[in-house]
């Protein structure tokens, strides 16, 4: 609870400070839109995780974790993202012994290229696109949040925008070549509806605008671990800035080899360069 008191915490001194992203995009999900080429966009996330059921019996989990991600357009078709994931803080507790273990470290890294293979622009802020995704996990061989494998990564994502309202749909498949609990092979999907609060129409002296967004972000594993949360969020963007928030809320979990989670609650902010 401390630690979600603190991500509250700031998150509004963001809204506070920040003055000045892009398209309609989810916050959970990926999207079919891509920056300009040369265009360079960092993304940072913090989120605070709490889990009663793990592996580890009579053991709980408080988890924080750090995403950054840098999205690089090589080209107007293909753009390079890197994702930098650190757990800040993992705290368990045994409820039997009351024991608790801090851990921290880097996870496992990931570098991602998104192809576009399709783009229909119906309108002067409609749109239709399909990108190829493609990429590699590779393990960081520290602490104990790394895998003992490179994992290379394909899939699709699909986006649809009409006015105020835009829908994405990803599919990715992750090939995991490392043996033991995190050996499994994953395949993970998203749904993801975001629709434009306000303006009812753009003004062309003021870009600011607020979305909210309702998502389904699903995973399944080899070993038959799936889960699915619906995850509602919020954002407000700006031309070349964009904050964010948004809740995780598990509504199916069956899971042997992880933890379930209690929730997942996150926000973080976008800048352009």
């Amino acid at each position: 609870m401390k630690n979600l008191i603190l991500l509250v915490t700031f998150v509004c001194s963001l809204f506070l400070f920040c003055d000045s992203t892009s398209a309609q995009a989810p916050i959970n999900s990926n999207v079919a839109i891509q920056p300009n080429k040369g265009g360079l966009i960092l993304r940072q996330r913090i989120t605070v995780t709490e889990a009663d059921k793990t592996p580890m019996a009579n053991t709980s989990v408080d988890m924080t974790m750090s995403m950054s991600t840098l999205i690089y357009g090589v080209s107007e078709k293909f753009t390079l993202m890197l994702n930098i994931p650190v757990r800040i803080q993992s705290k368990t507790t045994n409820s039997v012994t009351g024991v608790e273990n801090d851990l921290s470290g880097l996870n496992d890294i990931k570098i991602m290229g998104k192809f576009r293979l399709f783009r229909d622009d119906f309108g002067p802020m409609n749109t239709q696109r399909f990108d190829l995704l493609a990429g590699v996990e590779i393990p960081t061989g520290r602490d104990a949040f790394t895998s003992d494998s490179t994992d290379p990564i394909f899939g699709g994502v699909y986006t649809y925008k009409k006015d105020r309202h835009a829908f994405s749909t990803d599919l990715l498949w992750k090939f995991n070549t490392g043996n033991g609990n995190l050996g499994e092979d994953q395949l993970t999907y998203d749904f993801a509806y975001v629709y434009r609060l306000t303006p009812d129409v753009y003004s062309s002296n003021d870009p600011t605008a607020l979305f909210g967004s309702i998502e389904l972000n699903g995973s399944y594993e080899t070993n038959n671990d799936q889960e699915i949360f619906l995850s509602p969020g919020i954002s407000y963007r700006k031309t070349q800035w964009a904050l964010e928030a948004t809740v995780q809320i598990p509504i199916h979990q069956r899971l042997d080899n992880r933890m379930e989670r209690d929730y997942v609650f996150g926000v973080g902010f976008k800048v352009r360069f």
